[in-house]
């Protein structure tokens, strides 16, 4: 904004006079904060109750896969809080939605919070659920860093058989026993491609779908609540 008004007027303004008046316009082009809450009641009665108030909120996204590789939307909600008891209301409503038969052939890839664990067991017994193997390579190279333990990990959890997938960790083992030991108690069956159930065409280890997604809806989460869904 800076550039754009030294270019076009020759008139120097300081960056903080530039923000405020960013904020000004983004106002009265969108509205305020609580001129979208005003207007809750309106947009539908389901996502006021989900919604009671002005809060920070968080956004449940559920993507998916098709048979050609290509990653697409499925649905989003926004809760007060994710726990267990938002997961399952929103996973209910896609299963019903869906017919989803108990998650029958089907994989769910998260990062394993825990009132999604739960939520996914009850509503989606019959899905396989897999750990996102990246989520467990962030943990891991916390403690476990450098160039060959990410890539004798990522050889371990792309390892196509059991067979395979032992030979590799043994070789982890070799260098390092407490490295084996981290990896081990954290069910490798959940996020190494080895243990995957067969009859489920997805051989993805890691939740870069979700990813992707997120990287693409940057930009309206910063925008009040009405906004932001419209954007999505």
């Amino acid at each position: 904004m800076q550039v754009i008004i030294q270019s076009r007027f020759h008139y120097n303004v300081s960056w903080s006079k530039c923000y405020r008046a960013k904020c000004r316009a983004m106002s009265l082009i969108e509205g305020r904060l609580s001129d979208h809450y005003a207007k809750v009641w309106d947009y539908g009665g389901e996502l006021l109750r989900s919604n009671p108030g002005q809060c920070k909120g968080e956004l449940l996204t559920i993507i998916g896969r098709d048979a050609n590789n290509q990653v697409y939307p499925i649905a989003w909600a926004v809760v007060y809080i994710e726990n267990k008891l938002n997961w399952k209301w929103f996973l209910e409503l896609i299963t019903n939605d869906l017919e989803l038969d108990g998650g029958r052939g089907m994989a769910v890839i998260s990062e394993q919070h825990k009132g999604l664990l739960e939520a996914t067991k009850e509503v989606l017994p019959l899905a396989q659920h897999r750990q996102c193997a990246r989520h467990i390579y962030f943990n891991f190279r916390k403690v476990y860093s450098g160039v060959e333990f990410k890539n004798m990990f990522w050889v371990a959890a792309k390892s196509t058989v059991e067979g395979e997938f032992n030979v590799n960790m043994q070789k982890i083992r070799d260098i390092s026993p407490s490295t084996y030991e981290h990896l081990m108690v954290r069910d490798p069956s959940s996020w190494c491609r080895a243990f995957y159930g067969g009859g489920l065409a997805c051989e993805a280890v890691e939740n870069g779908m979700t990813e992707c997604f997120n990287a693409t809806i940057v930009d309206a989460r910063k925008k009040p609540l009405l906004a932001m869904l419209e954007e999505i």
